[in-house]
């Protein structure tokens, strides 16, 4: 634990930033999941139910009944009413899809930090001042170490966020209760 407190800030808001984003998906995952549920019961249940969905598919069958007789195309009535009238929901899950690649972003803050370190380390190297070179290499290897140190702790923040955010998607999935 006392690597995590000599993290520069930059590398704490790193993981604050990514466990906000997991608590917020996982959220949004339970959100989307319930809604669904929701949904699912008030289709499979009681018709007396003011449900607009159901109210919206019936109302477009009945149309294209009108319009096409027997050749109405179900599936794809049912589909535009998930994509009018279920948007927000839709957006959501597009989000939860991406939500587990962004948890990995602090390792290459972390990268990107070291790596500038080393850049104006080898920046120093030019000149003729030998003596004050090698401090600059030392100061220079315990940035670029810093850096790395980010990269690596955040990297473990995401990927277990992300592990434990595939899991969930997985168990509470959004696309098979849709």
């Amino acid at each position: 634990m006392s690597g995590l407190q000599s993290l520069p800030p930059v590398g704490l808001i790193v993981i604050v930033s990514i466990v906000a984003l997991f608590v917020l998906a996982v959220l949004l995952l339970f959100y989307v999941s319930a809604r669904y549920k929701h949904l699912s019961s008030m289709v499979t249940g009681n018709l007396d139910k003011d449900n607009g969905f159901l109210r919206f598919v019936v109302n477009d069958f009945a149309s294209a009944y009108k319009k096409y007789g027997l050749d109405v195309n179900t599936p794809a009535l049912v589909q535009n009413a998930v994509s009018v009238k279920l948007s927000g929901l839709l957006l959501l899950e597009r989000f939860l899809n991406n939500a587990v690649s962004l948890v990995v972003f602090g390792t290459f803050l972390g990268l990107s930090l070291s790596v500038s370190s080393l850049t104006e380390l080898i920046g120093y190297s030019n000149t003729d001042q030998w003596l004050s070179v090698l401090d600059s290499v030392g100061e220079g290897l315990m940035s670029a170490l810093s850096g790395m140190g980010v990269a690596f702790y955040t990297s473990l923040v995401g990927v277990a966020c992300s592990i434990l955010l595939t899991l969930l998607r997985s168990v509470f999935s959004p696309q098979a209760q849709r």
